[in-house]
């Protein structure tokens, strides 16, 4: 399973079922929880009872693997959906973008503008404006239409105008974070390049854009504010490293290995999937870090754990309090009702559970 897009003006949760190909619609009551049982609406599949099989072919009405995730534009009732490769039997990320309208969702329905891809018949990987080699993740800014997506095998962040009187099929970015040109991918150090980016998430009010940077042990924060937004630029602050030219492993409980992550608008607080392995142990929980402008330190200790009863623990169970392969996205936290929506897909409980934060 990807993570999860909330639609809190008509009270919608967007799953998408990463296995089944497919993202499928809850409604959602006013305290945040599910109106229903079951699900009612279901898009990339014809009906709520398909599901993805090896022969199925790529198109405008058909996903194959949702593993990249969900975002909801609510300013244009938009829906971007991530058909991304996972398990090594799927190539080349596409961005699929449906009209989500409540009274006009319909199951199955086509797309209607393709991203990262010629057309929704192609599969290609890539080194360009329009291609990536493998999507890590991706977060809307709505407020001034952009869309962030982090290319982990390029190791580099695109950013793709998507204004909707503008956005026609297989845009070209218009900026590029962790390289200097649209042609080069070296892996890097220091303060303006990445390492195998995955989780993304947006600041709306101080217009920062987190970057898990995954191959260097750390989170770079951004200023992306449009005037200051560039290709090729420096990163304004670093998480979980000492400076931007180290790399060291965790050697504290309360530090992490990023993995996906969301983030609290509300109250200044980054919640991060822990990536750390080891024996055989990862994503049993989630960090919750202070990332305020006023307090954010560059090795802050995290304030919380979540899915574990303390820091120093790092069990793997199913049950009311306990995860195994959590994965949250960018909108994953209702800062409204103070909800973190934790997605959970096999080998875990297929399911999504909602904590009080």
């Amino acid at each position: 399973m990807g993570s999860v897009a909330l639609d809190r003006v008509n009270n919608r949760i967007f799953v998408p079922d990463q296995r089944n190909g497919r993202v499928v619609v809850f409604p959602m009551n006013e305290q945040g929880g599910p109106a229903f049982p079951y699900a009612s609406n279901v898009l990339g599949k014809n009906t709520l009872i398909s599901r993805y099989t090896p022969n199925t072919e790529a198109s405008e009405t058909q996903t194959l693997h949702t593993s990249g995730g969900t975002s909801y534009d609510a300013a244009n009732d938009r829906l971007f959906v991530f058909d991304n490769p996972s398990g090594g039997y799927l190539s080349g990320t596409r961005g699929l973008v449906f009209d989500a309208t409540p009274d006009g969702l319909t199951d199955g329905q086509a797309a209607n503008r393709i991203l990262i891809q010629p057309d929704f018949h192609s599969r290609e990987t890539g080194l360009s404006e329009n291609r990536l080699s493998r999507a890590g993740g991706h977060v809307l800014d709505e407020a001034n239409q952009r869309l962030f997506i982090s290319d982990a095998g390029n190791n580099r962040v695109l950013v793709f105008d998507v204004n909707a009187d503008r956005l026609q099929n297989d845009p070209d970015a218009y900026a590029v974070i962790g390289q200097s040109n649209f042609s080069s991918n070296e892996p890097g150090l220091g303060p303006s390049n990445l390492s195998g980016p995955a989780g993304l998430v947006y600041d709306t009010e101080n217009e920062r854009l987190f970057v898990g940077d995954d191959g260097n042990q750390r989170v770079l924060v951004f200023d992306v504010t449009p005037e200051n937004l560039e290709t090729g630029m420096t990163a304004s602050g670093v998480i979980g490293q000492p400076d931007f030219e180290s790399r060291q492993p965790r050697t504290d409980p309360t530090q992490f290995s990023p993995g996906n992550m969301s983030f609290d608008p509300r109250y200044q607080r980054l919640f991060v999937v822990d990536d750390w392995r080891a024996e055989h142990q990862s994503n049993s929980r989630i960090l919750v870090f202070d990332v305020h402008p006023d307090r954010m330190a560059r090795m802050p200790e995290a304030s919380h754990v979540i899915g574990q009863p303390d820091f120093n623990t790092f069990e793997r169970l199913v049950s009311r309090n306990r995860f195994m392969l959590a994965k949250i996205g960018p909108n994953s936290v209702d800062p409204d009702r103070q909800l973190l929506y934790v997605v959970e897909g096999y080998l875990g409980g297929n399911r999504v559970t909602t904590f009080d934060i």
